[in-house]
């Protein structure tokens, strides 16, 4: 992974947004220019184990260094690499205790 990030250090009930830039064979070929093709792609840390969204051989219960590994194959760059890290209650509607609604 061409960033460095310890994923190890980070505690069960992560979530993170990593953005992944595929070129090369997988890119799309537009008037004789190759585009990058961009996924994003969740992963969640549960149990010490990482899990991650999307088809194929994407990391299931798997250790950091899998998803290291998976990340440095098949001309992947990892452009972007967020943390999910404020909870919104969609349901029930939350009970607005501002002054204004008193």
């Amino acid at each position: 992974m061409s960033v460095r990030f310890d994923g190890r250090k980070l505690p069960d009930g992560t979530v993170l947004q990593i953005g992944v830039e595929f070129t090369g064979a997988r890119a799309d070929t537009v008037s004789g220019r190759t585009i990058p093709l961009t996924y994003t792609y969740i992963l969640l840390k549960t149990a010490g184990l990482w899990y991650a969204t999307g088809t194929g051989r994407v990391p299931q219960a798997a250790g950091w260094g899998a998803v290291e590994r998976w990340l440095d194959r098949d001309d992947r760059e990892v452009v972007s690499i967020e943390h999910a890290s404020n909870w919104d209650q969609l349901w029930p509607d939350p009970i607005d205790t501002s002054p204004a609604s008193l």
